[in-house]
Parts: C-alpha cells; structure tokens; sequence
C-alpha cells in the first residue's frame, strides 16, 4: 500500500512539472507560406460525370431458391437459345443402349459407345469429358448411325470419362434431354 502511495506521488509530481513548462515561443512567421492561388477549375473536370454502380432492375427481388440454366457449349451456335423438346414422344427410349455398352474401355485402346436412336434427328453430337469436365472428343454424325468409336490414347487406367449424346433437329435445336454414361479404364 505504501509503494502505491509513493508511485502515485511520484507520478503526480512529473505531471506537474511538465504542465508547469513554459510553452514553446510561437514563430512570427508562419511554417508553411499561404497560398494566394486558387486552383482554376478545368471544364474537363467540372464536366465529367462520377461513376455510378450498376443497380437492379425495380423488377428485381431476391430468392433464396436456384434457379437452372442450361451451360452453353462452346460448340454450339451462339443463337442456339432453344430448350429440348420431348412432345411427341421423339425421345422415347432414347438414350445410351445399357445391353452394348460394357462401361469398361482398355487403356490404350478403341472404345465404341451405343445409343437407342430418337425420332426425327437430322444429327446426334457424341462428347466425350474426363473426369473434371474436360472435353476430349466432340463428333457428329448422321442420324441412321447409332455408334461412335472413340480413338486409341484416350483412356488411361483406373480414370473414368463421360459420354454424352444429344439428337439435334435440321435447325440445330437439340430434340431431347442430353443421354450420358460412363466409361472407366481398365488394363484388359
């Protein structure tokens, strides 16, 4: 308790010393000299228009629910905006031929994929994507055939890929939902 005292009183002392200081002796000149210019206003600069951001449109209101969109292709035409159509049945039973498709391709070797045909296809687009999306192997080919055979080189072990059909119509407008299964490579 005495050692607080004494620091206290000791403190308070120092204090009083630096308040009693006299104060610095004030400059009859100023520091820094005053400036008698002002600076003259450019029309380049009382003309320019601040940036603004971007808003929403009033419409605008936000949702917590996804909303889907279809990724465009890069092989696709730019003015392709349509969606697949499935009226009409064109695409009844469309889609990878479970019965010809072993799933499995040798590393190092051909692989041949088949699809159950739809109705009214001016081509089908086979795509072939590694397993980060990556796109190996983009064709085309006319609507009675119904295989495409990847090339030799494409495959390596234990890596799967997927293969991907979609049936277009003449306008370029794809018929049905694109049919995809995979592929894994193996050593035999």
């Amino acid at each position: 308790m005495l050692k607080r005292a004494i620091i206290g009183f000791i403190g308070s002392g120092i204090l009083a010393l630096v308040a009693c200081q006299p104060a610095a002796p004030q400059s009859a000149q100023p520091i820094l000299p005053a400036i008698d210019q002002t600076p003259e206003v450019t029309d380049s600069l009382a003309t320019e228009t601040p940036f603004r951001r971007p808003t929403l449109p009033p419409t605008w209101t936000p949702t917590d629910e996804p909303t889907a969109t279809r990724t465009p292709d890069p092989s696709e035409t730019p003015d392709d905006t349509s969606q697949p159509s499935e009226a009409g049945g064109a695409c009844e039973g469309f889609g990878p031929d479970v019965a010809r498709n072993s799933g499995m391709v040798v590393e190092g070797r051909e692989a041949t994929v088949y699809w159950l045909p739809a109705s009214d296809v001016f081509y089908y687009e086979i795509v072939l994507r590694d397993a980060n999306g990556n796109q190996l192997d983009l064709r085309r080919t006319q609507p009675s055939v119904r295989s495409y055979t990847f090339d030799d080189g494409l495959f390596a072990f234990n890596e799967i890929y997927t293969w991907q059909v979609t049936p277009y119509d003449a306008s370029g407008n794809p018929i049905c939902q694109t049919a995809s299964s995979e592929l894994r490579g193996s050593l035999r």
